[in-house]
């Protein structure tokens, strides 16, 4: 069985570990090195995450432990929006829901507060994600662009 909860200060060693699995995964899918980031900036941002009201960040845990993770935040400039930012399930729990289920959770907090839209960010290349948020009615409205300035 798999039980979504939002994260807390005690969730941080397992959160890290998540965090680096997914940025290695990451690189991989857009052609870039991992960027090296240490623990205490990865705990720094874990920290401001769960304590700012705005932030949402869920876990999704089994009997094996914390398998997956979402996080985004509440924009209220001009329409209130909901932003995933990340998303992140371990390579062996992939294809069974638990994405699904997280972002299920995240959007369910929304409704509560009577946000009406999530967007997201996604790489074109990472053709799992897309067809996986494409499932769940999200659809393309905009492209974004990155240039690397040395």
């Amino acid at each position: 069985m798999i039980e979504i909860r939002k994260a807390g200060e005690k969730d941080f060693e397992i959160y890290c570990k998540l965090y680096l699995d997914e940025e290695k995964e990451y690189a991989k899918i857009i052609g870039e090195k991992p960027r090296k980031i240490s623990k205490k900036e990865i705990k720094s941002e874990f920290e401001r995450l769960i304590k700012l009201k705005n932030n949402l960040i869920y876990l999704a845990i089994s009997e094996s432990g914390i398998i997956g993770l979402i996080y985004g935040v509440v924009h209220s400039v001009y329409t209130p929006t909901g932003f995933i930012d990340n998303l992140f399930v371990k390579k062996e729990f992939r294809n069974q829901g638990v994405g699904k289920m997280l972002i299920k959770e995240f959007m369910n907090e929304l409704k509560k507060r009577k946000i009406g839209i999530c967007r997201l960010g996604v790489n074109l290349n990472n053709e799992k994600a897309i067809k996986l948020y494409e499932s769940l009615g999200f659809k393309a409205f905009k492209q974004e662009m990155k240039k690397v300035v040395k």
